[in-house]
């Protein structure tokens, strides 16, 4: 192959990737990828962009490829974005603009109201380009009741409800009859909503392990307490066992203390009034007399002690 048609070749395949339209373009093609990697850091070091884009490359980098395959201006689509519960959404004006400019319509997006208070609706409506078919969407109060829209902290249900309205159901009327101008991007108050509605449920499903934690912790307690409680009821039979055991045996030991009393002085009446004997040198009385005569004294050994006469 000469150096001619290989250049030739080059010069062939250069202008094919930079016609190249496809939504991989960018992606495929350095150069246009790097082109495009050098817009988003312009645009990430921007200070007009929203602050969800300041000092992120890499989210207006796909900011870039969404408004180019949309075909809308950058800047506006990022004005126009927000992150919620980390996913991007639309605003409804955005998606509202983008019906009304690239739907399937033949006029722009047109509203009905009906009734009033908690009768109120709303209808969005457009014909088709095409056929002329009427197409619309409606939303009453008792949806934005049921969905929880108006309960909402700083819900501009209850101060602008015509505007909601008229927000929400061209955004129902663009889900069902242009989805592609959505991209399958929701709104922002659609995010909200989704989220929030997960939070609760959330909410819900730990107050409702905490109440289950609570009870077993409470049978936990009043086992323990009752436990406890037969613990000390098994103490307390135990102390007054004791107590009955003392008391028997202190009665056991005073009577048997008694009875030896008794014996004593029994034995006492019995054998030493008869067995005692009188020292008239020691004056003193002995009850065991020494000898064989049993007149010795214990302490003279002498045989000099008198019996005593009986007591009785």
């Amino acid at each position: 192959m000469s150096e001619n048609q290989s250049n030739a070749q080059k010069e062939q395949k250069a202008i094919v990737l930079s016609e190249d339209s496809t939504a991989l373009a960018c992606y495929l093609d350095s150069a246009k990828y790097n082109q495009a990697y050098r817009a988003a850091n312009t645009l990430a070091a921007s200070t007009l962009v929203p602050k969800q884009y300041q000092n992120k490359p890499h989210d207006c980098f796909i900011a870039l490829q969404l408004s180019r395959s949309m075909g809308v201006e950058p800047f506006m689509l990022m004005q126009n974005t927000y992150v919620v519960h980390g996913k991007p959404g639309f605003e409804a004006k955005f998606i509202i603009a983008m019906v009304n400019s690239k739907g399937p319509f033949k006029g722009p997006i047109q509203w009905k109201f009906e009734g009033e208070g908690a009768k109120r609706s709303c209808t969005a409506y457009a014909y088709l380009k095409e056929s002329g078919e009427k197409c619309e969407a409606t939303v009453s109060w008792g949806m934005v009741e049921k969905e929880g829209w108006s309960k909402k902290e700083g819900s501009k249900w209850m101060t602008m409800p015509d505007l909601m309205f008229q927000y929400r159901s061209a955004t129902f009327l663009a889900r069902l009859y242009c989805p592609e101008v959505l991209f399958g991007m929701q709104t922002v108050e659609e995010l909200y909503d989704v989220g929030e509605r997960k939070q609760v449920e959330s909410v819900e499903v730990r107050q409702g392990v905490d109440a289950l934690a609570d009870k077993l912790k409470k049978k936990e307690k009043a086992d323990q307490e009752k436990e406890a409680e037969l613990t000390k009821e098994a103490i307390r039979e135990a102390d007054e066992s004791l107590d009955k055991i003392m008391i028997r045996d202190a009665a056991e030991a005073e009577t048997e203390a008694e009875l030896t009393k008794e014996a004593i002085e029994s034995l006492e009446k019995k054998i030493l009034p008869e067995e005692r004997y009188y020292c008239e040198i020691c004056d003193e009385t002995f009850a065991e007399p020494r000898g064989a005569n049993k007149n010795l004294c214990p302490k003279l050994h002498k045989n000099i002690i008198d019996r005593l006469p009986d007591s009785d």
